[in-house]
């Protein structure tokens, strides 16, 4: 037979196994970060794999070629990305000269047209 419990028992449990829920969580986080990664993947490339089954390629064999794809594509991106951080520090030497120039030739003008010495305006 089952007994009624109260209504503030009832919220006690609610709440009480909500936060545990939410500690276990936290505590299996390692565990579960992977699984849960993984799981969204296997979503992600079923439908490649779907495709490459019907083209009569085996279920293994499609998993396989899916998940090589998706590295030889992260790649591409990775190599694609480094190259251009590479190019913009490469560039940053002649981002400055030109910055500076640009100062220097602001100084010049201020110079010119109100009479500010370039002091007075490095006091500034």
């Amino acid at each position: 037979m089952m007994s009624r419990l109260p209504g503030y028992a009832k919220y006690f449990f609610i709440i009480a196994g909500l936060a545990l829920t939410c500690y276990a969580l936290i505590l299996g986080k390692s565990i579960l970060s992977p699984i849960f990664i993984a799981f969204i993947m296997a979503l992600l490339l079923r439908p490649l794999s779907a495709k490459m089954e019907k083209a009569k390629i085996s279920r293994g064999l499609s998993s396989v070629l899916s998940i090589v794809i998706v590295i030889i594509g992260l790649a591409g991106l990775s190599y694609f990305f480094s190259a251009q951080v590479g190019s913009i520090t490469r560039e940053m030497d002649d981002l400055g000269s030109k910055f500076n120039d640009i100062i220097d030739r602001g100084h010049g003008w201020l110079s010119t047209t109100f009479g500010i010495g370039e002091q007075q305006q490095m006091q500034y």
